[in-house]
């Protein structure tokens, strides 16, 4: 039992530390982001024909080297590339337009093409559509919690509920400011995977408490 007692403790001094540095990380260096949701420049050619990706990428690839770029199909019949790049120089994009015109036989000039400066994307922005659909769902979980564990004590489990899944998330962000791993498409479905896991876990050990009262109970009787 002691032995269990100071693991214990050493997993809350060790979970402390990482919030505290990824805390201070946050505040001096800030996250990571992926290149796409940090400013870049997005570039867009209609073709007007049916394209492999694996074509401009060829293409891309000669223009920009080794630096990472994103290519992507747009417009119902997809024959637009949008070409997306940390940045971009004019003598760049001008030879970018002209092997794009050489291959598939357009004649775009400079000013036609359209170039857009896309802003680094904010963390709001990120979260502003999950918000509601989460608060709801949140609330819901709540509510049959407090039901359903009703002889657990009310105030206690949906306390233990809510700060077990605000410190699995804090720790979660901090994780990923301390290792510099990129915000990024899997950022929000590894929030809520790290949610499901911690409600599921909440609810099997409430279950398993929720059997033992019974069964005292039963006992008693």
């Amino acid at each position: 039992m002691e032995k269990k007692k100071k693991t214990k403790i050493i997993l809350w001094v060790i979970i402390a530390l990482v919030i505290l540095a990824g805390i201070v990380m946050r505040f001096t260096m800030g996250f990571a982001y992926d290149f796409q949701y940090q400013e870049h420049t997005r570039i867009d050619f209609y073709l007007g024909q049916q394209f492999s990706l694996a074509d401009v990428r060829a293409i891309t690839n000669e223009v920009f080297g080794d630096r990472d770029v994103v290519l992507r199909k747009v417009e119902m019949f997809e024959d637009m590339v949008a070409i997306s790049v940390p940045s971009a120089s004019e003598e760049e994009i001008t030879t970018l337009m002209n092997k794009i015109n050489e291959k598939y036989g357009l004649d775009y000039t400079y000013e036609e093409i359209n170039i857009v400066q896309e802003p680094r994307m904010d963390n709001w922005d990120m979260i502003r559509p999950y918000i509601f659909s989460m608060g709801i769902a949140t609330v819901l979980i709540l509510v049959y919690i407090a039901i359903r564990y009703a002889k657990l004590g009310v105030l206690k489990v949906l306390g233990k509920t809510l700060g077990c899944l605000v410190l699995a998330e804090v720790l979660l962000l901090s994780i990923l400011c301390i290792t510099r791993l990129p915000i990024n498409r899997f950022t929000i479905p590894a929030v809520f995977l790290v949610y499901v896991v911690v409600l599921l876990y909440l609810v099997l050990q409430y279950e398993k408490t929720r059997k033992q009262v019974k069964l005292e109970e039963n006992k008693k009787k």
